[in-house]
């Protein structure tokens, strides 16, 4: 289990290496800002897998949630097991987003050379609507340098959704591997 977790929701943080598991998922509030770095600055990133419990019907065992305002930085990192409810009849936030759902104006995610591997489910969906990252209500995020890879969402964006009005995605030198969904399997913008 992560040292730094179910209590840190904010300030900085180092995942050791070869990292750890997360006791919970953690829940960014608003005027909060979170940030964790790998202690690795090269492969094997330090992992930073979901908490290992089954996902049910209407809950999910992602890494993060994000409220309004509130601010994520990852840096150095493979997010690993991350998975939100599969099945269209789950509830709204529940099916998006399978290691990170963001939701509402000002909140701000950052990511410096991750590697989102996906759910760990061999060839099993990790959310229904985005299977990674899910953004939405005005959310942001600028991801650098980093790579998604073997996720899967039963509907649209097999790595990344984004929704609604003032949503803004960023990439910049990012790749997209493996990913898959009936549309968008990199990304899908609505």
């Amino acid at each position: 289990m992560c040292a730094f977790t179910p209590s840190a929701t904010y300030g900085k943080h180092s995942v050791p290496s070869p990292g750890c598991r997360l006791s919970e998922v953690v829940a960014v509030g608003s005027i909060i800002a979170l940030e964790l770095t790998g202690t690795r600055k090269t492969a094997p990133l330090d992992t930073l897998e979901a908490m290992g419990r089954d996902v049910g019907d209407h809950h999910a065992r992602r890494h993060f949630i994000l409220a309004a305002e509130s601010v994520l930085q990852l840096n150095f990192l493979r997010l690993f097991g991350g998975k939100a409810v599969t099945s269209a009849d789950g509830p709204p936030e529940a099916k998006r987003g399978g290691s990170i759902y963001m939701s509402g104006l000002k909140a701000l995610f950052q990511a410096h050379t991750v590697l989102f591997d996906g759910c760990g489910a061999a060839g099993g969906l990790c959310a229904w609507l985005g299977g990674t990252l899910a953004l939405h209500a005005g959310s942001v995020a600028n991801i650098i340098d980093s790579t998604f890879q073997s996720s899967r969402a039963g509907s649209f964006g097999g790595a990344i959704i984004v929704e609604g009005e003032n949503t803004t995605l960023t990439l910049t030198n990012t790749a997209f591997v493996g990913n898959s969904a009936s549309k968008g399997a990199g990304v899908y913008a609505q």
